[in-house]
C-alpha cells in the first residue's frame, strides 16, 4: 500500500524566493523537519491550515486533523469515499466533498472541527470532482458538480437552499464576493449568481472550459481558459475589459498583486 507523508518543514534560507534562479539551476537550500505524519493513501489535495489544526483528506477515506506545532492526531474521520479536494473551514466546521467512483454519486459533509464528529451529510447527485472544493459563506455552502449543477447547502442543517443548472459540469472552487458567488463551468461560460437565491446575474462566454477558480480584485474578475487566453471582466455586469493570449492552455487560477496578473500556461512559461 502507498503511504503518505504529512510533513512540515523550516525554510533556513530562503533568499531565492526573493531573486529567483535560472531555470534548471541546482540550488541546496538547507530545510529542518519540524515533523512528518504518517496517514493511510496518498492525496491530491492540499492541506488546510485554520487555528492551529492542519485538515487532510487522502484516497483511503480519510479526514485527518492534525496539529501544526507538533504533528500530532487531533482526531480522525471516515467513511466510504476517497477525498480529491482540499477541506474548507469555516465557523469551527469542516466541510468536505467525497467522492465514491466512476459510478457512484458523491456527499458533502460536515464535520465539528474541534471533535470530529459528524454534523450532517448532504447528497450529490454527480461526483465531487478532482478540482473543486466546497465554500462556505455567511452560513451557505458553495459546490458545484460533475451533473452540471451549482450547489448552495445551509450550513447549519445540511438542507438545499438553492441549486442552479449549466450545460456541463463544474469543477472549480467557487469565490463569493459581496453577496455574488461565481464559477466557471465545462460549457466554457462564467457564471455570477446570487448567493442567497441563486438567481443569475450575468454570465460570460469564453472560447474553452475553466476548471479552475476565478480571482478578484476591485470591481474586476480574473479567469484562464483551456482556450489559451487570460480574461479580465467587469464583476458587476459581465462585460469583457480585455483578454490576453498565451501559447497553450491555462491550467491555473490567476495571482493578482500591486496592478499585475500573474498565470502559468501550459507552453511552459510564467
Amino acid at each position: 500500500m502507498r503511504k503518505l507523508l504529512v510533513t512540515a518543514i523550516t525554510i533556513l534560507l530562503i533568499a531565492p524566493l526573493f531573486f529567483g534562479c535560472a531555470p534548471n539551476e541546482n540550488k541546496d537550500v538547507p530545510v529542518k523537519l519540524k515533523w512528518c505524519y504518517k496517514t493511510g493513501f496518498y492525496k491530491y489535495s492540499a492541506p488546510t491550515v485554520v487555528n492551529g489544526t492542519v485538515y487532510v483528506g487522502d484516497q483511503q477515506d480519510y479526514v485527518y486533523a492534525i496539529d501544526k506545532d507538533t504533528g500530532k492526531l487531533e482526531w480522525c474521520f471516515c467513511e466510504r469515499g476517497a477525498i480529491f479536494t482540499s477541506p474548507s473551514v469555516a465557523d469551527g466546521v469542516v466541510y468536505v466533498g467525497r467522492f465514491y467512483g466512476p459510478y457512484d454519486d458523491g456527499r458533502l459533509y460536515a464535520i465539528d472541527a474541534r471533535s470530529g464528529k459528524l454534523k450532517w451529510r448532504f447528497d450529490l447527485v454527480g461526483v465531487i470532482t478532482l478540482s473543486g472544493s466546497p465554500r462556505a459563506v455567511d452560513g451557505i455552502v458553495y459546490i458545484g458538480c460533475s451533473d452540471n449543477y451549482f450547489y448552495a447547502v445551509n450550513a447549519d442543517s445540511g438542507e438545499l437552499k438553492w441549486r442552479f443548472k449549466t450545460g456541463a459540469s463544474i469543477l472549480c472552487t467557487p469565490i463569493v464576493a459581496d453577496g455574488i458567488v461565481y464559477f466557471g463551468s465545462r460549457d466554457d461560460h462564467i457564471y455570477a449568481l446570487d448567493a442567497n437565491n441563486g438567481e443569475m446575474k450575468w454570465r460570460y462566454e469564453v472560447g474553452g472550459w475553466m476548471d479552475f477558480s476565478p480571482s478578484i480584485v476591485d470591481d474586476v474578475i480574473y479567469v484562464g481558459s483551456n482556450d489559451k487566453h487570460l480574461y479580465a471582466i467587469d464583476r458587476d455586469t459581465g462585460v469583457l475589459k480585455w483578454r490576453f493570449e498565451t501559447g497553450e492552455k491555462i491550467l491555473s487560477s490567476p495571482s493578482v498583486v500591486e496592478g499585475l496578473v500573474y498565470i502559468g500556461s501550459a507552453d511552459n512559461f510564467l
